[in-house]
């Protein structure tokens, strides 16, 4: 097992390969550009289905999905932000070449430094299981919860340890070999969405593909009688 500041090393070069080799190609992010546009819908449609101005792609790689549900939705304001400096280098030439108006992009660990103010809806694709520790998960959030506007949304579409484990237990059955995981990967537990909802409200809990666990909380108060549905 490697620790934790190397876990972190090894996913900035893992990240930062991606980018020099895939630049603004959608591949930077994930091979499966198809589920790619299936989660950029997912995104998107709680966008149409909810008034809000102020939005954050937090993890928002090379800005390719930023920029793409940014061009369908003038109307609001996006952020997006990463930890990888090569990612955002490549997301602020996207984001020029497009004449995309109303994005900005930021080189940021969450922790040190964000966007300034708070945000009506924040979203997360594939960010969570990289940060180094279950610990660091939650701390993370943590932050980000801090930066949602009150009555804000919150979703993200992760990898779960036991999804992967019921994949490769198919594939097994199948004569096929596992799908392997990236040494710098913490794939992510029910221990973490207990974490969020302790904070949040829970407004619903689906498969946008048929790999990936989503969740979407808002901060709605609990004691809200008819909350949201999105």
């Amino acid at each position: 097992m490697i620790h934790n500041e190397e876990k972190r090393r090894e996913m900035i070069a893992f990240w930062s390969e991606r980018a020099r080799k895939f630049k603004s190609d959608p591949r930077a992010n994930t091979n499966d550009v198809w589920l790619r546009e299936v989660e950029i819908e997912a995104v998107s449609q709680i966008i149409r289905e909810n008034p809000m101005k102020r939005v954050l792609d937090f993890g928002c790689a090379n800005g390719y999905t930023t920029i793409k549900i940014a061009m369908q939705h003038p109307g609001c304001n996006f952020v997006g932000i990463d930890i990888n400096d090569d990612m955002i280098s490549v997301a602020k030439g996207l984001v020029a070449e497009e004449k995309c108006n109303n994005v900005s992009f930021l080189h940021s660990n969450i922790l040190d430094k964000a966007s300034d103010g708070q945000f009506d809806f924040i979203w997360a694709i594939r960010v969570f299981q990289n940060i180094e520790s279950q610990e660091m998960q939650k701390i993370v959030f943590d932050r980000l919860y801090e930066m949602i506007a009150p009555g804000g949304l919150f979703y993200f579409i992760e990898s779960y340890a036991e999804g992967y484990a019921t994949l490769n237990a198919d594939r097994q059955r199948m004569g096929l070999p596992p799908l392997p995981i990236h040494t710098h990967l913490t794939l992510l537990t029910e221990e973490f969405d207990n974490h969020v909802e302790s904070k949040m409200l829970l407004l619903k809990r689906g498969w946008p593909s048929s790999s990936y666990l989503a969740s979407s909380y808002s901060t709605c108060p609990i004691a809200c009688a008819e909350p949201p549905i999105i």
